[in-house]
């Protein structure tokens, strides 16, 4: 058993979230209280919820196809209709995004996929870019 730093109430060591860096290995404030003060954060700054940040990441597609070559990147050459989303693929995948380039905003998909084809002919790295060769049987 364990009161509760916030509402002074004697409750069960599991009503309380877990912290390492605590000296019982628990936090000091229970579940419940933990929960009303965040939801209370969430409605004073609505900026920093769930919802906005959704928002902001949906509003990073604006309709068109992308053309980009990363130049940091042995110039990787690829197409994406989200360059935010695919620019986090990528520095997850260890590439380096600092410095990428839009070489060209496409209407539709099959554009931007011949545009990406000819750099990729042109010697240009990418996804698609190496092409295996057919195999002699």
């Amino acid at each position: 058993m364990k009161v509760c730093t916030k509402c002074n109430v004697n409750k069960k060591r599991t009503e309380f979230f877990k912290k390492k860096d605590r000296p019982l290995g628990i936090s000091s404030h229970c579940k419940l209280c933990t929960y009303e003060y965040r939801n209370k954060k969430r409605k004073q700054n609505p900026q920093k919820s769930r919802d906005y940040h959704n928002s902001w990441r949906h509003n990073q597609k604006d309709g068109k196809w992308s053309v980009y070559m990363l130049i940091n990147a042995k110039e990787y050459v690829g197409y994406t209709n989200n360059e935010w989303r695919r620019m986090a693929e990528h520095r997850a995948l260890g590439y380096d995004t600092t410095d990428y380039r839009v070489l060209m905003k496409c209407d539709t998909v099959e554009e931007a996929k011949e545009l990406e084809e000819l750099l990729h002919d042109m010697g240009y790295p990418g996804k698609y870019g190496h092409k295996k060769s057919p195999t002699k049987r």
